[in-house]
């Protein structure tokens, strides 16, 4: 009897698909844009300085700092040397006295050298930070692809497994299949021949060629005697 096909166990995904997260890119601005930002910051700082000009005795670059910051993460290192030189202008000549660029004491000088020295750091410092973060996102994303495509194949594979499985359970059915009929065609030749030498009588069984496919045992011995007659 034909057992029935045995159901092909499931296979699961190699990779989950909530695990691989699309990387955005970081896209890094043209020298235009990032030096048009540098110069809108710069601005913006210097207006806000004079603004707050009876404040900002002690500290006439307080504001500036963030804008030489927010430009060397936003653009790059030489925007950010750029904004630093210009707030350094822009204080040199507006706002200490006297205007113009004319140095009324060292201090002022060591004052204006220090900040365009230590901005300058600043900005590289932030830039160097800003090329790390879009080299490990850069690698993420390789790392993403390389991901979805393991997941790709891992799923190919889990496919194929599935299918080679289904064929083996297809042979060991028609193997099944083919040893029951072989069994059965046996038992239908042995349960003929029993019947055929149950015949007393003589009896053959020929082709279409007249040629003999079976002879009883009566039908052998009565050839038998022939051949010794003729003998004889």
């Amino acid at each position: 009897m034909t057992q029935p096909a045995k159901p092909a166990s499931s296979r699961v995904t190699p990779l989950d698909k909530a695990a691989i997260q699309e990387v955005p890119d970081i896209r890094r601005r043209g020298p235009l844009a990032a030096y048009a930002i540098a110069a809108g910051l710069t601005l913006g700082a210097f207006v806000l300085t004079l603004a707050a000009r009876p404040f900002l005795s002690q500290t006439v670059f307080l504001v500036f700092w963030p804008a030489v910051i927010a430009t060397a993460w936003l653009s790059g290192l030489g925007p950010a040397l750029a904004a630093s030189v210009g707030a350094v202008v822009l204080v040199d000549f507006f706002v200490l006295p006297p205007a113009g660029f004319q140095f009324s004491s060292p201090e002022e000088l060591a004052t204006l050298v220090a900040f365009f020295v230590m901005s300058g750091l600043t900005s590289w410092a932030v830039s160097v930070v800003d090329k790390s973060r879009i080299a490990a996102s850069s690698a993420a994303k390789e790392n993403a692809t390389l991901a979805r495509q393991l997941d790709q194949q891992g799923m190919e594979l889990a496919q194929q497994l599935e299918e080679s499985q289904a064929m083996q359970e297809e042979l060991e059915l028609s193997s099944e299949e083919l040893a029951e009929r072989t069994a059965e065609a046996e038992a239908a030749e042995r349960y003929s021949r029993g019947i055929l030498e149950s015949i007393s009588d003589p009896f053959v069984v020929q082709d279409t060629e007249w040629r003999f496919r079976y002879v009883n045992d009566a039908a052998s011995r009565i050839f038998s005697e022939s051949d010794h007659g003729n003998a004889e």
